[in-house]
This record gives structure tokens, C-alpha cells and sequence, in this order.
């Protein structure tokens, strides 16, 4: 695909998710995102406990750093994933209707 299609695509997902419509209330999920959470929270309390003062907020700074990182990756692969599924659906609904 050309960089145009990728920018329709990036723009159909970005107002998708602006409009809401990728609220996923799957209990999996929601315990995955709990278990992120709790982890992060037992992380920054290590590092106020265990962490030397001078070094604690430099930690901090390279854990938001990364987690910042890693959030931005997600949401590319999301949009990446959107992009691909609606290609597909594409695919599919042109072989079933010209292999009839």
C-alpha cells in the first residue's frame, strides 16, 4: 500500500476512536489492563522504598519514558490491525460476490 492508503486508514481509525467506537468491555482485557496497573503500582512503590533518593526520580522519568514508548507501539499496531482487517473484509466480500 501506498502512503496515502495508510493515511486514509490512520485517519478512519483516529476518528473511530475519537467517535468511541473501540470501547472493548472484554472481562479478559479488563483484567489484563488491572494486572498492568497493579504492576506498575508495586514498581513505583519499590522505587519510593528501595530507591535512592537522588536516583528515584530519574527512574521514574525513564519508566514514563518507556511505558510512554510502549503505548505509542500499541496504538500503532491497533491501527495497523484496523487497516488489515478492513482489507480483508474487502477481500472476502469480493470473492464471495464474483465466485458466486
Amino acid at each position: 500500500m501506498d502512503e496515502e492508503n495508510d493515511d486514509i486508514f490512520d485517519l478512519l481509525f483516529e476518528k473511530k476512536e475519537e467517535e468511541d467506537k473501540f470501547e472493548m468491555k472484554d472481562e479478559k482485557l479488563l483484567k489484563y489492563r488491572k494486572k498492568v496497573s497493579e504492576s506498575s503500582e508495586k514498581l513505583y512503590r519499590y522505587i519510593n522504598d528501595k530507591v535512592h533518593p537522588r536516583c528515584r526520580e530519574e527512574l521514574k522519568k525513564l519508566m514514563e519514558n518507556r511505558n510512554n514508548a510502549i503505548s505509542d507501539s500499541y496504538y500503532r499496531e491497533f491501527q495497523i490491525y484496523y487497516k488489515y482487517g478492513i482489507i480483508d473484509g474487502i477481500n472476502i466480500m469480493l470473492s464471495v460476490f464474483f465466485n458466486i
